[in-house]
């Protein structure tokens, strides 16, 4: 999509709320229904969205165009439709979701949903292994109320633009084309208004939204332009935080790419610069813009961990394939470093988790992916694997959790290289299972003769040899773990891994082969150009990781 065809019309306030909000209102009373769900015997029963809707054209005809009168009418409409959008009807939404439209996209609606403060401490994972710091699917969980000093009415404020804002999201249950495009028109149009700051669940529960509809619309334009929304809420919300260096490309979170020596250089100052600003340890401010951007983080790291049920598993696999996905693309962009280190110990325990769990492909075979989340994570009652366990999901499932191994490793490789000093702990738990166990499982099945996972193998290689690739990697590898007394020796761990991934054979056998070889070459490459720097007379990088 262009950007003419993202680019809407200059709208006028006073032919918002006097001629395109009243035929909205219009349209959703015509639909509306006579009577309450909820009447009983000693009610009327007259529905409350009729009534709403009455009051609005009452109110207009009345000739309320300004002033109070104004704020008066853009209230009524706000909770006509929001009602409109809880009955989760096509008919009801899609009025109710462009009349939001006009109202978020004007600045009409002012105010801000509530914020959210994050737990304490490496406390974010519960006793079952399930993500505390994420956001209900249904309604907002008494996010932080704020200062004491802050006025009751401001409170109750935030809480009815977050009540609408849930509402909102809901639409995305209504499986009608029609609904899915206006939905992610409105998304936009909350999180981009000048009146409304959409922050904490609010937020959150937009962006899961926006994620559902990525993964479940009924076509692929609609798919594709959900994807396009989520993707400018994250980067947004991101460089409201002041944590994106540059624009991102429409489709993408901004990301930097390039791996050449100049960009190994910048990581290796950005390391050293923000080195001091995290020995402060300072806190994520409840409410604020980077509380944001880190709740919006450990959503997507919650959607990349949820096990498999037995119910609805191929949506949840596209599901937990893309959110892995915008968490591969987050940490390879530009200011990456920073919020890594920033964040740790509120990151560390989601973002590992997701990351081992995809890496596994969706299932735990032997426990192995339970143990490490007990014994390194600290991640007690946890089913990596849920009901499909170390059994095989079935075809249409395999096909959807196909690419998350790759990703998992991508995001992986990422976090070893822009904060290989913050987690080292959860390095060492997590390289031998990502990078060693499969190519290790590639030289028993040589052995046996049987047929292994060439793919799986083929992945893992890709990771050993995107970190091999980068000298100040590999040597900070070795520093850091094999000459640390108390530390895994895992340069030594994967240089006989690589030696026993080694054998001959023929076919995919051959190609696993081959990419050990290129692993071992890759390594020998990055030693001489670590050797030719220190005979250069370079400093040691190497000293800001020992």
């Amino acid at each position: 999509m262009s950007a003419q065809e993202d680019a809407e019309p200059e709208l006028d306030r006073a032919e918002v709320l006097g001629v395109l909000v009243p035929a909205c209102i219009a349209r959703v009373y015509a639909e509306a229904p006579t009577f309450s769900s909820f009447a009983n015997a000693f009610t009327i029963g007259k529905s409350p969205l009729r009534q709403a809707c009455h009051d609005f054209q009452q109110l207009a005809e009345a000739g309320a165009e300004a002033g109070a009168m104004s704020a008066e009418l853009v209230e009524i409409a706000t909770r006509a439709f929001r009602l409109a959008c809880d009955n989760k009807t096509s008919k009801l939404c899609d009025p109710a979701l462009e009349g939001l439209r006009l109202l978020f996209a004007t600045g009409l609606v002012a105010g801000a949903t509530e914020g959210w403060a994050p737990r304490s401490r490496d406390d974010a994972y519960g006793q079952n292994g399930q993500n505390d710091d994420e956001p209900s699917s249904t309604d907002p969980s008494s996010p932080a109320d704020g200062p004491s000093d802050v006025p009751k009415p401001d409170i109750e404020r935030e809480r009815a633009l977050s009540s609408l804002i849930v509402s909102v999201a809901k639409c995305a249950e209504v499986n009608v084309s029609s609904t899915h495009v206006a939905l992610t028109r409105c998304v936009l149009a909350a999180h981009e208004s000048d009146g409304l700051v959409v922050r904490g669940e609010a937020l959150a529960h937009l962006a899961r939204c926006a994620l559902h509809l990525a993964v479940a619309a009924s076509t692929d334009r609609d798919r594709n332009a959900s994807r396009r929304a989520l993707v400018r809420v994250i980067n947004e919300t991101f460089a409201r935080a002041g944590l994106m260096a540059e624009p991102a490309e429409r489709g993408s979170v901004a990301k930097d790419d390039s791996r050449d020596e100049d960009s190994m250089k910048r990581d290796e100052d950005s390391i050293k610069r923000d080195a001091d600003a995290m020995k402060r340890d300072e806190d994520v401010e409840p409410g604020s813009r980077e509380s944001d951007a880190l709740l919006l983080t450990l959503t997507l790291c919650a959607v990349a961990a949820k096990p498999l049920d037995g119910s609805n598993d191929e949506y949840k696999s596209h599901a937990r394939v893309l959110a892995m996905d915008l968490v591969r693309q987050l940490l390879e962009g530009p200011s990456a470093s920073i919020w890594l280190r920033r964040w740790r110990e509120r990151l560390r325990k989601p973002l590992c988790v997701a990351v081992l769990r995809a890496g596994a492909g969706g299932v735990d075979r032997n426990g192995a992916v339970r143990a490490i989340e007990r014994a390194c994570l600290k991640v007690e009652g946890s089913n990596p694997g849920g009901s499909v366990g170390a059994n095989g999901p079935n075809p249409k499932v395999a096909k959807a959790l196909a690419p998350l191994r790759a990703l998992a490793r991508a995001a992986f490789g990422t976090m070893v290289i822009r904060a290989r000093k913050s987690y080292k702990r959860e390095i060492a738990a997590l390289y031998p299972a990502l990078a060693l166990a499969p190519l290790e499982d590639a030289a028993g099945v040589a052995e046996s003769g049987a047929e292994g996972d060439p793919d799986h193998q083929l992945v893992a290689l890709r990771l050993v040899r995107k970190l091999a690739s980068d000298p100040q990697v590999l040597v900070d590898v070795f520093v850091n773990y094999d000459c640390d007394l108390n530390g895994e020796n895992l340069f030594e761990a994967t240089v006989k891994t690589l030696a026993g991934a080694m054998t001959p054979g023929k076919g995919p056998r051959q190609a696993v082969r081959n990419g050990a070889l290129q692993c071992v070459l890759a390594m020998v490459q990055s030693l001489r150009v670590w050797h030719a720097r220190g005979e250069a007379g370079g400093d040691n990088a190497g000293d800001d990781n020992a």
